[in-house]
């Protein structure tokens, strides 16, 4: 099985990272959450040290801002042909400070975005973000500054990665996007989280981990059915095949995984699966 990493570029270049965000020019009055959410975006930036998710209460009414962020993947080299087996997504923890909202309110959530470009950020893609999440949220609490935290994609995460172009990808408070209803007692309270952006330096900015099988054409036919076996690179696997003149590697299974074929070998003295490619 093949393993890529994938990062996004620095400043105003594609693949783009940032933050967007509306903020209401005031501090004294605001909007409900749900009006703010579904209002129109004031500002983005794209040439941030920081992707970062916020919500700010106003002194008297309301809440004044609400920031969101969002992050490109140029995961094109996978091909359209591959078979994508997991994903994950490490956030390299800034700072975080919260007395407004709940463990789980504070929590980040990770959705889809369509911003309109990839390399720049517009006012435009605050409204761009989607409710379904791509993976299980981490909890205020449990956000690390100073260190990674790492996203493991569901389902819905993993058919959203581009096999052949950019992968974008959304960033909210979970309150944020639950539509949810925090406490506004006109305290001027707020919750943000921030992690690193490309820009900080390549040993901090976001990484996208996708493993993945290629689809060579290897087949087997079971109950009238064809179905194909995933191979990959030579990635220090000890069972190799031939295709087509070139030489690859066989991943080895437990028999009782989820992609594990009908097709058996042994590897010292254990039988394993050839991996299964649906």
């Amino acid at each position: 099985m093949a393993t890529k990493t994938y990062n996004s570029a620095v400043g105003a270049s594609s693949p783009v990272d940032g933050r967007i965000f509306r903020f209401m020019g005031n501090y004294l009055y605001g909007e409900s959450l749900a009006t703010l959410r579904a209002a129109a975006g004031t500002t983005a930036e794209d040439a941030t040290s920081v992707v970062s998710v916020a919500l700010w209460q106003s002194y008297y009414s309301g809440f004044h801002t609400l920031r969101r962020g969002i992050m490109c993947f140029d995961t094109s080299a996978i091909g359209a042909g591959a078979l994508i087996r997991k994903v994950t997504l490490q956030l390299y923890g800034h700072s975080k400070a919260n007395d407004l909202l709940s463990n789980s309110e504070g929590g980040i959530s990770i959705v889809s975005a369509t911003p309109a470009n990839t390399n720049a950020l517009v006012v435009g893609d605050y409204n761009t973000l989607g409710t379904t999440r791509y993976a299980t949220d981490i909890a205020y609490n449990s956000i690390a500054i100073g260190s990674y935290n790492t996203l493991t994609f569901n389902s819905t995460g993993i058919a959203a990665i581009s096999k052949t172009g950019i992968t974008k990808i959304g960033m909210a408070l979970a309150v944020d996007t639950d539509n949810g209803s925090p406490l506004d007692d006109e305290a001027n309270k707020y919750c943000s989280v921030m992690f690193k952006s490309a820009d900080a330096g390549s040993s901090v900015r976001p990484i996208l981990t996708v493993w993945y099988y290629n689809d060579l054409g290897l087949s087997y036919r079971k109950g009238g059915v064809t179905k194909k076996i995933g191979v990959d690179t030579l990635d220090g696997h000890t069972v190799r095949v031939r295709i087509a003149g070139a030489t690859y590697g066989i991943e080895q299974l437990a028999t009782g995984d989820a992609l594990a074929s009908d097709v058996r070998m042994r590897v010292g003295g254990v039988t394993k699966a050839w991996p299964l490619y649906p």
